[in-house]
C-alpha cells in the first residue's frame, strides 16, 4: 500500500513538473524577438558619444564630430520604454518606465549591455546619482508615488534601500548634496537624503502650473512648470524654498530644464528650445530659441529635454529624434546635424515580409521583416499635418484612414519608394478603413459611416454615408455589413448590399468600444476598460452579447488568427485568448511589451506589434 502511495504521488509531481515545464516554455516563447523605432525622451553625453534613448533601447552615437553622429553600438529590447538617462564613469543609470532602474555597462559604446536592474512596482520617469545611490522619481500611471532611493554600490545588483512616498506624480529629480529636489506635479518638495534609507521632508514650494522638470544651481532651484513655463525658487534655506522670478509665456508646455553657468535650456514642446540668460534668477529674459524643425522633418516637434556638453546642444525631441544645436553664439543658436527616429507607432498591418506601420514621422512606413529578429526600415511616405491611425492593405495598395487628412491610397508596390496615388478628404475625420473589392468603408468619428469607391484611385467619389450617434473609432466589413465600434455607444451593424444606400441593421451597446474583428457569426470588441468583449451578430438586427473577458489594461485593438484573438491592451501588453468556443473565451498567454500596445497584426508564427512609445514590436509564439 505504502509504495502503491508513493507511485501515485510520483505520477501527480511528474505531472505538475511537466505542466509546470509546459507553461514556462509558453511563456518563454512570448518574450520579443525583434523591435524598431519607438519615441526618443532621454539624452546623456559624456566625451566623445552621446547616449540616446529610443523606444526601448539605449543607442550610442559618436559625437567626435558632431555635426557627422555616427551610430556604434544600442543595447538589446529593455523591458520598458527610456525616460532618462545618467552616465557616470562606465555606467549608463536608465530610469526604464515599467522596467525600473537599469544599469547599462557603457565601458564600450559599441556594445552598450545591461548589467543590472531594480524592478519597481512603478514606473520609473528620471534619475539622478550621487555617490553611491541612485534616485528615482517613480510613479503608477494614475498618479503619486515617490522618491526610489536604490543602493547602486554593486552595479550588477542595485538594491531599493528608501522611498519617500508623494500623493501626486513623481516627475522629476535632482540631487545636490545631502539634499533632493523633487518635482510632484504640484510643485517643488525639498527632501533630506543625507540618511538614504530614511528621506526626509525639509519644505515645499507650490508652483501656478503643473511642475515637469527640475535643475538646481547655487541657491536656485528652476522648475519646469507645464503650462505656466520656467519657475525660479530660492532654496537657500530648504524649509522656506519661495519664489523669486519666473519666464511665463502663457502657452504650453515646459518639460524640462538645463542649466550652464548663465543659461537655462527650457524644452518648451512645440515651441522648441528657448535659452534663457538667468545670470539675474530674478529676471529670467529670452535670448534665442529654436523651433525644431529643419530640412530633415517638417512634422511638428514636440521638444521634451536636452543635454550640453561644450558648445553644443543635444536635443531630444519625442516626435522627431536628437537634434545637435551649435550654441556658441547663444544669441544665434542652429542646428548643424540630426538622428531621426519614428515617434509613437500607431497602427501596424502585415504582408510577405514586410510591415507597414504609421507612426509621428510618416503617414506609412514600411519595414522589412524578412528577419524578424532585426527589422530593418526601407521607405517612408511622409504627410506634413496629420499622423495616419489605421490601415489595411489589398494588393500593393496601402489605404490609410489619416485623420482631417482623410483617406490616403499608398503604392507600396517599391517598398523603398511608396508613394502616395490618391487622397479623399472625407467628411470627418477618418479614424479606420475596411476596404472589400471596389470599395473603402471609413470610420469617420463624430459623423459615422462613408463609403468611397476606390475602382480608380485617380477618380475617388464617395457614394454613401450614414450618420451614426457616438465616435466611431473602429470598422470592419463582412457579408455586405459594416461593423462599427462607435466609441460612448457601441456596435453599429449597417447593411452595405447597397453602398449607396447603407442602413442601420443593428446595434449592441457597449460605450467603450474601440475597436472590432469580425470572424463568422461573431463580432470581437476591443473596449477598453472592459477588455473583450465577444458579440452574437448571427442575426445582424439581433445582435447579443455572448461573453467577455476582463483584460488587466485598457483593450484598444484586437486581431484574429484561427481560434485565436490577440488584443492591443495598452500599457499591459498583448493579450492572446482562445475562442474556440467563442462563448468561453480563455486566456492563453500575455506578454507586456516595453510601450503602449495599441495595434496588432499576426502573420504566420509571429504577432507585430505597434507599441506605441515602444515602436514596432515583434513577438513569437503568442
Amino acid at each position: 500500500m505504502h509504495a502503491r502511495v508513493l507511485m501515485v504521488w510520483a505520477f501527480i509531481l511528474l505531472g505538475l513538473t511537466l505542466a509546470l515545464f509546459t507553461a514556462a516554455s509558453a511563456w518563454a516563447d512570448t518574450g520579443p524577438i525583434g523591435q524598431w523605432g519607438g519615441t526618443t525622451m532621454a539624452v546623456a553625453v559624456q566625451g566623445n558619444y552621446a547616449y540616446l534613448g529610443v523606444g526601448p533601447r539605449l543607442v550610442a552615437l559618436d559625437i567626435t564630430d558632431p555635426t557627422a553622429p555616427k551610430v556604434v553600438g544600442r543595447t538589446g529590447i529593455l523591458p520598458g520604454v527610456v525616460q532618462d538617462i545618467v552616465v557616470v564613469d562606465t555606467y549608463a543609470y536608465v530610469a526604464d518606465g515599467k522596467g525600473g532602474l537599469l544599469v547599462i555597462d557603457v565601458s564600450d559604446p559599441t556594445g552598450p549591455v545591461q548589467i543590472g536592474c531594480c524592478k519597481t512596482d512603478l514606473f520609473a520617469l528620471e534619475v539622478d546619482v550621487s555617490g553611491r545611490y541612485a534616485y528615482l522619481a517613480d510613479s503608477p500611471e494614475e498618479g503619486g508615488g515617490g522618491l526610489r532611493v536604490i543602493d547602486i554600490s554593486d552595479p550588477t545588483n542595485p538594491r531599493a534601500v528608501g522611498f519617500y512616498k508623494i500623493p501626486f506624480w513623481t516627475e522629476g529629480v535632482d540631487v545636490v548634496g545631502s539634499r533632493a529636489y523633487v518635482v510632484e506635479g504640484d510643485g517643488l518638495l525639498i527632501l533630506d537624503v543625507s540618511k538614504p534609507a530614511r528621506p526626509r521632508r525639509l519644505g515645499t514650494c507650490t508652483t501656478p502650473g503643473y511642475s515637469r522638470g527640475v535643475a538646481v544651481m547655487g541657491a536656485y532651484a528652476y522648475v519646469a512648470d507645464g503650462p505656466s513655463g520656467l519657475r525660479v525658487i530660492d532654496v537657500s534655506d530648504p524649509k522656506r524654498p519661495h519664489e523669486v522670478g519666473a519666464y511665463d509665456m502663457e502657452v504650453p508646455y515646459a518639460w524640462q530644464v538645463t542649466l550652464t553657468d548663465d543659461y537655462a535650456y527650457v524644452a518648451f514642446s512645440m515651441l522648441g528650445l528657448h535659452i534663457l540668460d538667468v545670470s539675474d534668477p530674478t529676471n529670467p529674459t529670452m535670448i534665442s530659441s529654436y523651433f525644431g524643425l529643419d530640412g530633415a522633418s517638417a512634422v511638428m516637434p514636440d521638444v521634451y529635454t536636452a543635454a550640453v556638453q561644450g558648445s553644443y546642444v543635444y536635443l531630444v525631441d519625442r516626435v522627431n529624434g536628437l537634434t545637435i544645436l551649435d550654441v556658441s553664439i547663444p544669441e544665434a543658436a542652429q542646428a548643424v546635424s540630426s538622428y531621426r527616429s519614428s515617434g509613437d507607432v500607431w497602427d501596424v498591418a502585415v504582408a510577405g515580409s514586410h510591415a507597414y506601420i504609421t507612426a509621428d514621422t510618416s503617414l506609412l512606413r514600411v519595414v522589412d521583416v524578412s528577419d524578424p529578429t532585426g527589422p530593418r526600415a526601407l521607405g517612408s511616405w511622409p504627410v506634413l499635418d496629420e499622423t495616419g491611425r489605421r490601415m489595411r492593405i489589398a494588393g500593393n495598395r496601402v489605404y490609410i484612414a489619416a485623420g482631417t487628412y482623410g483617406l490616403s491610397i499608398v503604392d507600396a508596390s517599391d517598398p523603398t519608394g511608396p508613394a502616395e496615388l490618391a487622397n479623399w478628404l472625407a467628411t470627418g475625420e477618418a479614424y479606420d478603413v475596411a476596404v472589400a473589392e471596389d470599395y473603402a468603408y471609413l470610420a469617420c468619428y463624430d459623423k459615422g459611416l462613408e463609403i468611397v469607391d476606390v475602382s480608380d484611385p485617380f477618380d475617388l467619389s464617395a457614394v454613401g454615408r450614414l450618420a451614426l450617434p457616438g465616435y466611431a473609432n473602429g470598422i470592419a466589413v463582412a457579408s455586405s455589413h459594416a461593423f462599427l465600434a462607435n466609441h460612448d455607444q457601441g456596435l453599429y451593424i449597417v447593411d452595405v448590399s447597397v453602398p449607396e444606400s447603407p442602413q442601420q441593421q443593428g446595434f449592441f451597446e457597449e460605450k467603450s468600444a474601440l475597436d472590432v474583428v469580425v470572424n463568422g457569426d461573431y463580432a470581437y470588441l476591443a473596449a477598453g476598460a472592459d477588455g473583450l468583449i465577444v458579440v452574437d451578430v448571427s442575426h445582424p438586427s439581433r445582435p447579443r452579447r455572448v461573453s467577455a473577458l476582463d483584460t488587466p489594461g485598457y483593450a484598444q485593438a484586437v486581431a484574429i488568427q484561427g481560434d485565436r484573438v490577440y488584443v492591443a491592451d495598452g500599457r499591459s501588453g498583448v493579450m492572446v485568448i482562445d475562442v474556440s468556443d467563442p462563448t468561453r473565451p480563455r486566456k492563453v498567454t500575455s506578454y507586456r511589451t516595453p510601450g503602449n500596445a495599441q495595434g496588432v497584426a499576426t502573420s504566420g508564427s509571429y504577432v507585430y506589434v505597434a507599441d506605441g512609445d515602444g515602436g514596432l514590436v515583434v513577438l513569437k509564439g503568442l
